[in-house]
């Protein structure tokens, strides 16, 4: 039994909304590293049929490139989806008490909802770190609401119209 090699895995993925705009700070040796939590959100039945919601908050620690797209683009609110692994790290506090907190280290971020004043774009990649940022494109579109149809690109909202307006536009177009 001493020769079974068991596999490793430390794998995390979840989606969440920022419970407070990110802080980021720069190291000794200069490199950029942001720290925010997430709030997820689960919705469930009792076996009473009474709708009940539990919510888990979740550190998030991202670095480098990663940090500074982080501090541009998010806020409180936004919602991401994370990709990452689990750490643990100890510290002290003020008056002594050691401490351990367990936090996702952030490999790849999608902004799923973002600042809407960020006009500039950071690399997607760093192929050094293997982080991947995902950030809005000229080709990403997010829906407005259900009542006007548009897209938001850039964070700027590029057209929109009312459902009358788009139901008119099929009709021309038959």
């Amino acid at each position: 039994m001493k020769n079974v090699r068991i596999p490793h895995l430390n794998l995390v993925t979840m989606i969440g909304n920022l419970t407070a705009d990110p802080r980021t700070n720069v190291t000794t040796r200069g490199i950029k590293v942001s720290n925010f939590h997430i709030a997820i959100n689960k919705h469930y039945r009792t076996r009473t049929g009474e709708t009940k919601e539990d919510v888990c908050f979740v550190g998030i620690v991202a670095w480098d490139y990663l940090a500074e797209s982080c501090e541009k683009f998010l806020e409180k609110g936004s919602t991401i989806l994370v990709n990452g692994e689990l750490q643990s790290r100890s510290f002290n506090t003020a008056d002594g008490a050691k401490r351990t907190v367990v936090e996702v280290k952030a490999r790849n971020i999608e902004f799923l909802r973002f600042k809407q004043d960020s006009d500039e774009y950071l690399p997607c990649e760093d192929s050094e770190n293997e982080e991947t940022i995902i950030v809005p494109t000229e080709t990403d579109r997010t829906p407005i609401d259900e009542n006007i149809q548009g897209v938001i690109v850039g964070g700027k909202i590029e057209k929109s119209d009312t459902k009358e307006e788009i139901e008119n536009q099929g009709e021309t177009n038959k």
